[in-house]
């Protein structure tokens, strides 16, 4: 026996042994017979393999080495541990097979049975071993191999034991994922496995129908026949075993005693295989036997369909019903006929070798005919359903998050799965889960299945679109990607426009999902064409696109191609090259969208209602955008274009057309320099004729039009006229005012028009230029003409003049640093009346359009500098070169002088307005906040001025309600912090503290919309808002802070965020000596703020509550002693920490004089925000499941590797209400003298029942807020803290704050 165990060891030792493969296989073969024939060697077999994966070094882990038929390959480990399995199952003594009783029966059947015993026995140890963290090194790799090999073997004729393996692993991993004493590593990767067992069985099953068609039908059929004529040469035998019910079975022995002749361990399979089948066959006849005996009792007909055995005789499906007897009876005979395969000779040519011509995949295919029905297969169901089951228990967040991937691993394996009710409520839950890692596991299930099929991206389309706004990145990510693949495969599918629209909402996103964005358009619309048909399917997208986008803006389409043509100096050389083959990419689909867009607009003219009038909007909108990337492109269509110049305005859409058609001429007149003359003279006249009819937008864009004919045909004279003209007409205006200024001025209108004219002429034409002087009138007297009409009653006068004189200053800014100029402005914005808005929201426009007017002029200088100055050199070429610069020509020097004026100018009128500009953002109007947003975007882009002006109110537009308010300020701020690091930290106090004053103008703003007296709970001013976006489930908070972008950008600095928490808490400091001190209102905001922050990791509750404690253990004891030496010194009573005599102190309250009883509430007044910073910490420790364990044990001066462990448990369903305090501050009902004194005396009592138990343990008295908040009770039995925790939090009190840093001072 010790000379079999030493050949045992020393095998194994040779399994492993690399590049001789005679030497493993040797050993293989050694090892099975050992493993059959000496069963008490057994253990010690199994227990060497695992301790010699142990010692194998890293590198030989995943090697594969035994090589399968098939060509593929599996290691040497797992077709050892298969043949191993396979080497019990015998006959024992038995000799002569030909004799059939029931003694080879049930040798078969116990030596089989103990095979799955070994099986069983081997996967515990194994699977027991990966989980320990000594082996997990170890064992683990080895352990997904070996799953993958048996997944690889799974349904081969030569590996039976694969099935057995792969049925016992997965209970095994049912059991340990269910198991929640297990740690959550090991259940993870159960359910990891699972899912690969689950994936790989649906493939297996997918085609079983295809199983039964006549060309797999006719490939069984010639194996059973070449099968057989290798065994037997009588040729009606053969026709008779052909239709023999065990035909399949018959040719797998067959084959398999084949194979032996070569190799023994095939021997060992087939005999598994026999056992397997005897198993399925007595199983089946105990169920039948069962049912029998049960029917009989019960006296109903003894009938059986034939699917009652699973694994046997599975080709007879159209057979009818049969008595269960008879099944029984069939059954043995099968039994007897599975015996009898015993007996097959393994050859009947005996002279010379006869080798089967069967190809591997077909005797696979016979394989997976005989395991179709088989228990294996249909467990998919079993694991498919406990998948299923985790999503309506409570599981973990990461336990969810793998049973989606692990759904997805599956439906990757067959989509149809996704079509079941039961994995489609899964996907609905996973959907809005509260986890981001599970919803977006779920949309990535989604995407697998449903790109290729329209109907099922319908059915899914309304889910994907709310995801495309959900709070985590990476789900916002993956649904744009899923967007991205149906725009891309399916071009026809009628929601592409809408889809288009939602991923243009996505450009100004994150930047990994914001350059996703870019990819798919640039795909979609700007990549090189082949055909014609996609140039209109482009264009077709973009008109619906356009016309699905109008009520948001027309702007994006212009902006989307800037993105694609811009260049980044900072680049590097491969770069820029790969952006210049780009552009070229982008300019080509340009010129053919361009030239598609043309023909489209006299498709559409011929259709004459509402629908095709929105399309010939978007169409020259969509010009427009692309041409002016490109004019070149637009100039051979101008002749068709300018024909829409002089069409009939009757409705709104006209006018936008001929807008559109002005603005594509501005930029292509400029290019026609070889127009004739008749060309220029009909523009000209078609736009001064459009000043006369048309309307405010037409005429801006047809100023601006006949701006760039002008330079073109150099025809002055036209403009100074038109300039005459409407000058004469309000200096006539003018001159009838003043002759009658009492009265009512009767020719409002046309003022108000002429005035509009003159000022729109005064922005596209310098009047100071040479060849404007013999003009009649001045800039100066444009200037105060302007001035005079501005302060006119009328007011459709006073705000066109208003207008006019925001153009005129944008040519003649110098005028803006008048005191004139800045009288007037400073008193539009500092009036606050409601019917002076609009003016107010006009001077910033103004403000607004001066700023973005100085790039363009600047522009305009560039292009005049360049075109001059090559009219100089081609015109003195014959000059020497000493006279080629002259004096009066310009050059580079002055251009740049020219620019830095411009730009000091700007500067200079960004730095005077500023200040209150800034201050006129605090209005209940958010129109005005519009208009300030923008006037303020535009000065950070330019870089007038230093940013760090803006930062506090670029803080509370990050509060306000409009989203595009909020959008643009969060982006503004995410641009400093990037340019500027850490400057937003230097005004953040200042900035909470200006957005609870926006807090408190939208409430007022509130108020004055619903016109009536709202509820006095909304009255107050909270810190915390209502997310955009409340899932149908309930699985995320309803609530946000209203600060949360704020606190989120700098949560990722630990010292910062702690910044920030320390500055808050010190606005609960109630120092009466100062001025300045916290009102309980504002506490109350900064309360709910540090509620709602979107804390991520453990240490940011943890260090909150920690500040918590030593701002409550410093005032809290303070404020009780005052109000008891009050009581003390009025009432001469003494309080202790024990309970309150409450009859005994009400009589003498009821006798204090009125000024004792205002001292004494104003005293307990201040207590409030010690009761509020109590409350708040127990709402922390609720949400996020904090003991006083975990808060004693917090140490911040730990490295960050130990602090900062994400949250895992966060309840969403508790709301900060701290009634005690909203009571206060807006009393729910009005209370008398007497009330008022007993309200006094138990909010004492609260206090002070708040105030002790802050000094006990809460693990036994106090264990959420709701035990916080007050009860009838006014005594407290607490128990004291023990020292220990009383030194900690003295150390803690005396200990230096890393966190304190100057920049956060308020």
């Amino acid at each position: 026996m010790s000379q079999n165990v030493r050949i045992s060891s020393f095998t194994v030792s040779c399994i492993y042994v690399e590049n001789i493969v005679d030497i493993q296989a040797h050993s293989l073969r050694i090892l099975t017979e050992l493993f059959s024939r000496y069963e008490h060697h057994r253990d010690s077999i199994l227990e060497d393999l695992l301790l010699s994966i142990a010692r194998l070094p890293t590198s030989k882990k995943s090697l594969r080495c035994y090589r399968l038929p098939s060509g593929e390959s599996i290691q040497m480990f797992t077709a050892l541990i298969m043949n191993l399995i396979h080497a019990p199952v015998s006959l024992g003594s038995i000799t002569n097979l030909n004799i059939i009783d029931t003694t080879n029966e049930l040798n078969l059947l116990n030596t089989y049975t103990t095979a799955q015993n070994l099986a069983f026995k081997f996967l515990t140890l194994f699977f027991r071993s990966c989980g320990t963290k000594q082996g997990e090194d170890d064992y683990r790799i080895v352990f997904e191999n070996f799953l993958a090999d048996l997944l690889v073997t799974a349904n081969r004729p030569e590996w039976p034991a694969s099935e057995i393996l792969l049925t016992l692993l997965s209970r095994i991993l049912m059991t340990n994922f269910s198991n929640h004493s297990l740690p959550i590593n090991t259940r993870l990767q159960s359910l990891d496995y699972l899912g690969s067992v689950a994936a790989q069985l649906r493939k297996d099953t997918i085609d079983n129908d295809v199983l039964n068609s006549k060309e797999n039908q006719d490939k069984l059929d010639q194996i059973i026949h070449k099968t057989l004529s290798s065994i037997e040469m009588d040729e009606d035998v053969i026709e008779v075993y052909k239709t023999d019910p065990l035909r399949y079975h018959r040719s797998l022995v067959i084959y398999l005693n084949e194979l032996s002749l070569s190799d023994q361990t095939s021997h060992y399979a087939k005999m598994f295989h026999i056992g397997q089948w005897l198993r399925d066959i007595n199983l089946t006849v105990e169920r039948l036997t069962q049912t029998l005996t049960r029917r009989m009792k019960s006296g109903q007909t003894e009938l059986v369909d034939d699917d009652v055995d699973e694994s046997i005789n599975n080709n007879n499906n159209s057979k009818p019903s049969i008595s269960i007897e008879d099944e029984i009876e069939m059954k043995k005979n099968e039994k007897i006929s599975i015996l009898k395969l015993l007996s097959i000779p393994e050859t009947a040519r005996k002279q010379q070798r006869y080798t089967l011509d069967i190809e591997y995949d077909d005797i696979c295919l016979l394989m997976r005919y005989l395991t179709s029905n088989r228990p294996f297969l249909k467990t998919f169901d079993v694991y498919l359903k406990q998948l299923a089951a985790i999503f309506q228990s409570e599981a973990g967040t990461n336990i969810r998050s793998k049973a989606m991937k692990c759904l997805c691993t599956v439906v990757e394996a067959d989509p149809t799965v996704l079509a079941r009710n039961d994995i489609k409520s899964c996907v609905k839950v996973g959907l809005t889960d509260k986890s981001i890692s599970v919803r977006e596991a779920a949309i990535d299930l989604i995407g697998r299945y449903i790109v290729q099929k329209q109907e099922l991206i319908l059915q899914y389309y309304d889910v994907l679109c709310e995801r495309s706004i959900d709070t985590g990145v990476s789900v916002r990510k993956r649904v744009v990607k899923i967007f991205r693949d149906v725009c891309l495969t399916q071009p026809n599918f009628n929601r592409i426009p809408d889809i288009c629209s939602r991923l243009l909402r996505r450009i100004h996103d994150e930047e990994s999902i914001r350059k996703l964005v870019l990819e798919t358009f640039q795909q979609l619309w700007f990549s090189p064409i082949r055909n014609q048909q996609d140039v209109r399917q482009r264009v077709q997208t973009i008109i619906d696109v356009l016309v699905d986008a109008q009520k948001q803006n027309y702007t994006w389409l212009e902006n989307l191609v800037k993105e694609f043509l811009q260049t980044n100096d900072k680049q590097s050389i491969d770069d820029k090259k790969k952006v210049r083959e780009q552009r070229k990419d982008v300019l080509k689909a340009i010129q053919d969208i361009i030239n598609e867009l043309v023909e489209s607009i006299l498709k559409i003219e011929s259709a004459n209602d509402q629908v095709s009038s929105n399309k010939m909007v978007a169409t020259f909108i969509a010009l427009y955008a692309l041409g002016k990337a490109k004019p070149e492109h637009v100039l051979p269509h101008v002749s068709a274009i300018v024909e829409y110049l002089n069409i009939k305005c009757t409705s709104y859409n006209d006018n936008i057309i001929v807008q559109y058609v002005a603005k594509i001429l501005e930029f292509t007149v400029p290019l026609m320099k070889s127009a004739s003359a008749s060309i220029i003279y009909s523009l000209e006249g078609s736009l001064t004729k459009l000043l006369l009819v048309s309307g405010q937008l037409v005429i801006h864009s047809s100023i601006a039009c006949l701006s760039a004919v002008i330079r073109l045909s150099k025809n002055t004279q036209l403009v100074k006229d038109v300039f005459t003209r409407y000058h004469s007409i309000v200096v006539q205006c003018q001159q009838k005012i003043l002759e009658k200024p009492n009265e009512e001025f009767k020719g409002s209108a046309q003022l108000a028009r002429s005035i509009y004219i003159l000022g729109v002429l005064c922005k596209y034409f310098d009047v100071e230029k040479n060849e404007f002087d013999d003009l009649e009138f001045s800039v100066d007297d444009l200037f105060q003409l302007f001035i005079f009409l501005v302060q006119r009653p009328e007011s459709v006068v006073k705000l066109k003049s208003l207008v006019g004189l925001g153009f005129f200053l944008q040519r003649y800014g110098q005028y803006l640093i008048r005191d004139t100029v800045r009288q007037l402005y400073h008193t539009y914005l500092l009036d606050r009346r409601p019917s002076v808005a609009q003016l107010r929201c006009q001077v910033l426009i103004n403000l607004e359009e001066y700023f973005r007017d100085c790039i363009r002029r600047m522009a305009e200088q560039d292009v005049d500098y360049l075109h001059t100055t090559s009219t100089i050199n081609s015109s003195t070429t014959h000059i020497d070169d000493d006279n080629s610069n002259d004096a009066n020509g310009p050059t580079g020097a002055n251009l740049k002088d020219t620019t830095d004026v411009h730009s000091e100018m700007a500067s200079s009128i960004a730095q005077c307005y500023l200040r209150i500009v800034l201050d006129t953002y605090l209005s209940e109007d958010e129109t005005i906040r519009q208009c300030v947003r923008k006037v303020v975007t535009c000065i950070l882009e330019q870089g007038l001025v230093h940013p760090v002006q803006f930062i506090p109110y670029l803080i509370a537009m990050t509060t306000d309600r409009d989203t595009t308010i909020q959008q643009s300020a969060e982006q503004n701020l995410q641009d400093l912090d990037k340019t500027n690091p850490g400057i937003i930290q230097t005004k953040v106090m200042h900035g909470f503290k200006m957005s609870y004053q926006l807090q408190k103008l939208l409430v007022i703003e509130n108020n004055n919309k619903n016109n009536q007296q709202t509820n006095l709970q909304f009255d107050i001013i909270r810190g915390m808002t209502k997310v955009a976006v409340t899932p149908a489930n309930n699985q995320q908070s309803p609530y946000c802070s209203v600060n949360h972008f704020l606190y989120s950008l700098i949560r990722s600095s630990r010292v910062y965020r702690r910044g920030l928490i320390s500055q808050l808490l010190k606005m609960f400091d109630n120092d009466t000596t100062t001025t300045t001190s916290t009102t309980l209102e504002e506490q109350l905001f900064v309360a709910d703020n540090l509620a709602y922050f979107p804390y991520q990791v453990q240490d940011e509750p943890l260090y909150l509550i920690e500040q918590i404690d030593l701002t409550v253990s410093v005032s809290g004891s303070t404020q009780l002693q005052q109000f008891r030496d009050l009581l003390k010194q009025y009432l001469d009573y003494t309080d202790d920490d024990e309970g309150i005599d409450i009859n005994k102190l009400e009589d003498k309250f009821l006798n204090l004089s009125d000024t004792i009883i205002d001292e004494l509430n104003q005293c307990l007044r201040t207590s409030k925000s010690t009761m509020l910073l109590l409350l708040l910490k127990s709402y922390l420790k609720d949400v996020y499941s904090l003991n006083d364990t975990k808060i004693t044990e917090y140490d911040h001066t730990e490295s960050s590797k130990i602090t900062d462990r994400p949250i895992i448990s966060r309840k969403i369903n508790v709301k900060f209400e701290p009634k005690i305090v909203l009571d206060t501050i807006k009393p729910s009902n009005h209370i008398d003298n007497i009330q008022r004194r007993k309200q006094i005396l138990k909010d004492f009592a609260d206090f002070k029942r708040y105030l002790l138990a802050f000094d006990t343990d809460t693990d036994d008295t106090v264990q959420s807020i709701s035990e916080l908040l007050p009860t009838t009770s006014l005594t407290s039995k607490t128990k004291k803290k023990s020292s220990g925790t009383n030194k900690r939090r003295k150390v803690m009190i005396d200990s230096d704050d890393d966190s304190a840093d100057g920049n956060f001072q308020p």
